[in-house]
């Protein structure tokens, strides 16, 4: 038989200080203990929340419940646990219908970590969302648990309130290049691309985009960039394309840079000299619409070696 399991079986705690020291209950309301900590690393922040559901049943259980993330896409699942967003509050943070996998078994105990990642620099005071995550477990009152992003100095006293950038600041700087001739008669270069982001508006990973003149291989080529597309908001030379890439490495947070390369390449027989200027640009994933200036864009040279 397939039951879902009540709000009234179930603890939970938070926070990195309490984790681990939550103990399921039975016939007893939920409760959340102290906070979700947002711990700062060399770049960005992470923190979870530790869920600990308890089955006093003879019947296998299966749960279901909602969270309402404390930072617009925070929210990070792991292998027990499906989350997907079914709504967002009027400031942007996703409200998710999440399950576990697989059902708890009579006498079971079943813990669950709901995981957060924010792009914003640490600092050396502590800071406060201006909104709980909330946990929506049915059948009672929704749980708000406050989040804290701890100081670079382990403190979380005293917090100041966490505004997060609402629009992308991010930065790109492109090389010229030079086709050098390959065994093959063919010319061949890497253009090396910086992608910088400097504002902590919460993203995916940094997209770069490229028009290039005529004159190339179609395709450029790919290192350290996830994949490529026909695509793009620069409008392309004559004859020539743009291409969207993704760069790899997930999540570009503040004050993170990150480098690519672009392969060029030109067939056989091209004439020496400069071959036209690219355009490049440079976005995040997932953030929300903006950019303030031009530092996201660059122009570089293509130059055919004798």
């Amino acid at each position: 038989m397939r039951t879902l399991l009540r709000a009234g079986v179930l603890a939970l705690a938070a926070g990195t200080t309490l984790l681990g020291s939550a103990v399921a209950v039975q016939a007893a309301p939920p409760s959340v203990s102290d906070q979700i900590v947002m711990e700062p690393g060399a770049y960005g922040h992470t923190g979870r929340l530790r869920v600990t559901f308890h089955n006093p049943s003879n019947d296998v259980q299966w749960v279901s419940f909602r969270v309402t993330e404390p930072i617009r896409d925070s929210l990070r699942t792991g292998e027990d646990v499906n989350c997907l967003a079914v709504g967002r509050e009027p400031d942007g943070r996703a409200v998710n219908a999440c399950d576990l996998w697989d059902g708890i078994q009579p006498g079971a105990t079943r813990i669950v970590d709901l995981r957060f990642a924010s792009p914003s620099k640490p600092e050396a005071f502590a800071q406060i969302t201006p909104n709980p995550a909330v946990l929506d477990l049915g059948g009672g009152t929704p749980i708000r648990v406050p989040t804290v992003f701890r100081s670079t100095t382990g403190s979380l006293a005293d917090p100041v309130p966490y505004q997060q950038d609402t629009v992308a600041d991010v930065s790109l700087t492109a090389g010229d290049v030079t086709l050098t001739r390959q065994a093959d008669g063919t010319f061949e270069g890497r253009v090396p691309v910086t992608v910088r982001n400097n504002g902590d508006a919460q993203n995916w990973g940094a997209v770069t985009e490229v028009a290039l003149p005529a004159g190339l291989d179609e395709w450029p080529g790919l290192e350290s960039l996830e994949s490529c597309v026909k695509a793009g908001t620069l409008p392309p030379p004559p004859g020539g394309e743009t291409y969207q890439c993704d760069v790899t490495g997930g999540m570009l947070n503040e004050g993170e840079s990150r480098t690519a390369q672009w392969v060029l390449r030109a067939p056989e027989g091209t004439p020496a000299g400069p071959l036209g200027k690219a355009d490049a640009l440079a976005r995040l994933g997932g953030a929300l619409e903006g950019q303030p200036g031009d530092a996201n864009r660059d122009t570089f040279v293509i130059t055919v070696a004798r």
